[in-house]
């Protein structure tokens, strides 16, 4: 009579053997969410960007996104109301060379207006802990917004 299954050490032994992959694998799946995270959020970004263009055409009204860089958010102003996005941890507003809208506050901002056309083409950089960035750029007469690893 032959029985079958494995025994305790056998066990044991695929245990530690799968241990060690994933204390190796550990490392680089950080950097790949990291990556991921601030890839997201630019895309995020763009998206809200996009939306406020479409609503300032399709409501015929002005609107406008406001970064706050040092508190790490941004205000969607649309013709509804107006609607805060915070920037998850580990991913952060670094830069834009959008209007400052309050010159000592770091607070920017990018308004479109019923035609599409933005008040002013930029971009913005957002950066993760790794020190990895992503620019947010809108093009100067169409308002065309694009996610780029290279700054404009």
């Amino acid at each position: 009579m032959s029985e079958s299954g494995y025994t305790l050490l056998e066990l044991l032994l695929v245990l530690a053997i799968m241990s060690i992959f994933l204390a190796a694998a550990a490392p680089s799946m950080h950097g790949f969410l990291s990556s991921s995270k601030l890839e997201g959020k630019a895309s995020r970004v763009a998206a809200d960007m996009r939306l406020v263009r479409q609503s300032a055409i399709s409501s015929g009204q002005d609107c406008r996104l406001v970064f706050h860089l040092e508190e790490n958010c941004y205000i969607l102003q649309l013709p509804e109301g107006k609607e805060l996005v915070e920037i998850p941890e580990g991913v952060s507003l670094k830069s834009t060379n959008f209007p400052e809208k309050q010159k000592k506050n770091g607070i920017y901002h990018l308004g479109f207006t019923p035609t599409g056309a933005p008040s002013r083409g930029g971009r913005l950089k957002l950066q993760n802990r790794e020190g990895e960035e992503k620019y947010v750029i809108v093009t100067v007469a169409t308002g065309r917004v694009r996610v780029s690893p290279d700054p404009p």
